[in-house]
């Protein structure tokens, strides 16, 4: 039997290093696809948490005293926002896609810092790790999206 592997180059693999260069356009392109999509998943998994604490009789450290109803309704069109852009991401990888996904983790992270300091509703600081991830993978995602581009033009 064959290793048909032999002559494929070696995936790179995602680095938490922002200034790990990116190597080709395979290489680009998952760090776009992957990191982009793993920044707006983390912020559409806040908003289905938050869903899930409002359903069960919780309220929003976002949203206090706010209507049940009102809050879900707004956490649905997010989730949907948050939805379309992830298709975005996942299929094109396009600079202003992967840019908004990393510029809603960064006001996410700094609304979770806010409720963290405001001494908010319990679970800030867990999800505030989370968003720093978020921020981590946004960055190589828009560094890669970026390389893309300049790739294009050039």
């Amino acid at each position: 039997m064959t290793d048909n592997t032999a002559d494929k180059p070696a995936k790179p693999k995602f680095s938490w290093n922002p200034f790990v260069p990116i190597i080709d356009e395979a290489h680009a392109r998952g760090l776009a696809k992957e990191g982009g999509a793993a920044c707006i998943g983390l912020v559409a998994f806040g908003y289905v948490a938050m869903t899930v604490i409002v359903m069960l009789g919780g309220e929003s450290p976002f949203a206090p005293g706010g209507d049940k109803t009102s809050v879900l309704i707004a956490h649905a069109v997010v989730l949907g926002i948050a939805a379309l852009l992830g298709w975005q991401i996942w299929t094109k990888q396009p600079v202003w896609a992967v840019g908004l996904a990393l510029a809603w983790m960064i006001i996410e992270t700094a609304g979770k810092l806010m409720v963290i300091i405001g001494n908010g509703p319990g679970g800030g600081a867990a999800s505030f790790v989370l968003n720093a991830i978020g921020l981590v993978v946004g960055v190589q995602a828009v560094r890669a999206a970026l390389w893309l581009g300049k790739q294009k033009k050039g």
